[in-house]
């Protein structure tokens, strides 16, 4: 049978497992039949995958092909994979009939990009795309003279550019936005999905006012410390301001993550949310704190159910709160009862708990929902722990520190609904387990091991149909069963 004779569906699949380049690059323009199949390849195109060549045949060959008859929506560049291809492009794009095949793009993703390459970016291509709505930008690093640079470029494009309605941006240390405050008549008022990380809850205060038609927020902050005075005034001068109990009246998804906290007080906590959080619109509502290296007494009031309880009753239309915290430090344990209140058990809300302190190893698992995933170091503290039962249905399992643990047995006992099991850096040449016969199972991926004993896999997980493996090494001594 040769590949022609398989219908539309079955080569949509295998088209599925080629990159945008090679797709194009061996099927286009061979048939009328195959270039229909390829319709969705021909409006995007990932370039951080490409080599120098792959490139250049892309650009000068490919692209002006599939521009006589498709314009091309997406693109992808970085310098993460291929140092220079930034800057090739902008060497490229500064050419008109280069521009041409490059003018209808709506989404632009950049990766690894240095400022200097942004600012080129910005004035020469991206300030002349009319049908821009969607931009992502990953720095992977910037330094402390180049932030005020980095705030002048965004005014820039949202001064420009009115279609813009999807942004993300990612920065090592996170962006300060204090050259935002410094005209009241900046608004990025185009925008409705928002993903950013900053610096401090002062940058998070003054970002709010500059947003105020936001219907999806993400953001991430490296270090919360309240009442300083940055931001103490900031806030009073909103309240003061501002008749809106909430300057985001169309915000229906808010997720904030906090790296590490300084110091806390949850009521000044819940004056900023009043002023993010929409009663009437946020359906969805995440929080997570990463770590905590500084303990506080005030920190008891952030894992107290009676306070959130109290606070979230004011939001009737909220039906998705998830509450995550990963510890480093010597705080007592998760006060559980407060979170088993009538209100909580309702709502089917997720809690977890996750503490890494310098001695011992403890773990919570709160409320027995199904939800997407729970992820957990294993060793004898952890496994000789008694824990609730979980409805987990994809667990991850990582850094086995003593190889004779049945972490199979554990799975059984406290993980019975598991669907998806992800390994990471356990050497399956020594482990010791019996067999996992839980019928949930179907699926297990390895990374990081280094050693794979298919023999041995085969006996741990009898009834999976779906293997996956990134590894170093891998034993097969032809006894697998066929």
């Amino acid at each position: 049978m040769q590949l022609l004779d398989f219908p539309d569906e079955v080569l949509c699949k295998i088209f599925e497992y080629l990159s945008l380049f090679d797709a194009l690059n061996a099927f286009l323009n061979i048939n009328e039949r195959l270039n229909r199949i390829l319709t969705s390849f021909k409006h995007q195109i990932d370039l951080t995958r490409l080599s120098y060549g792959q490139f250049i045949h892309y650009v000068e060959i490919i692209l002006p092909i599939l521009n006589k008859n498709h314009e091309l929506k997406m693109i992808k560049l970085g310098d993460r994979r291929t140092p220079g291809q930034i800057e090739l492009f902008n060497k490229l794009i500064s050419s008109p009939t280069t521009f041409e095949n490059y003018k209808h793009v709506e989404n632009v993703v950049f990766q690894s990009i240095k400022i200097d390459e942004l600012n080129d970016f910005i004035n020469e291509y991206l300030l002349k795309l009319s049908n821009l709505v969607s931009l992502s930008i990953e720095i992977d690093y910037i330094s402390d003279k180049d932030y005020p640079i980095l705030a002048k470029l965004i005014i820039n494009l949202f001064n420009n550019l009115t279609n813009l309605i999807k942004l993300s941006i990612e920065i090592p240390s996170g962006l300060s936005c204090s050259s935002l405050s410094s005209s009241s008549q900046i608004q990025f008022s185009s925008l409705i999905y928002l993903k950013i990380n900053i610096k401090i809850p002062s940058d998070l205060l003054i970002l709010i006012q500059c947003i105020p038609n936001i219907e999806h927020l993400i953001v991430a902050t490296f270090w919360w410390s309240s009442q300083d005075q940055r931001t103490v005034k900031i806030l009073k001068d909103i309240q003061l301001n501002s008749a809106q109990t909430t300057l985001l009246s169309k915000l229906h998804k808010f997720s904030l993550s906090i790296n590490s906290i300084i110091s806390f007080h949850f009521e000044e906590f819940q004056q900023i949310l009043a002023l993010i959080l929409s009663p009437s619109t946020t359906i969805s509502f995440k929080f997570c704190i990463s770590n905590d290296f500084k303990p506080n007494d005030n920190l008891s009031n952030l894992i107290n159910g009676q306070q959130w309880e109290n606070f979230l009753k004011l939001y009737n239309v909220l039906n998705n709160f998830q509450l995550s915290f990963r510890l480093m430090n010597e705080t007592d344990t998760f006060p559980i009862e407060s979170f088993q209140s009538k209100f909580f058990q309702m709502k089917n809300w997720f809690f977890s708990y996750l503490k890494f302190p310098f001695k011992n190893t403890s773990i919570f698992y709160s409320i027995p929902y199904k939800f997407k995933s729970f992820d957990i170091p294993v060793d004898k503290e952890i496994l000789t722990n008694s824990l609730p039962l979980n409805y987990a249905s994809t667990l991850l399992i990582y850094s086995l520190n003593d190889q004779t643990i049945d972490f199979n047995d554990f799975i059984s006992k406290y993980f019975p609904f598991v669907e998806k099991l992800l390994l990471d850096q356990l050497d399956f040449k020594e482990i010791n387990a019996n067999p996992l016969n839980q019928s949930s199972l179907h699926t297990v991926q390895i990374k990081n091991a280094p050693h794979i004993h298919l023999r041995n896999i085969y006996h741990l997980f009898p009834l999976i149909n779906t293997l996956c493996i990134s590894c170093f090494s891998i034993i097969d001594e032809n006894h697998m069963p066929r």
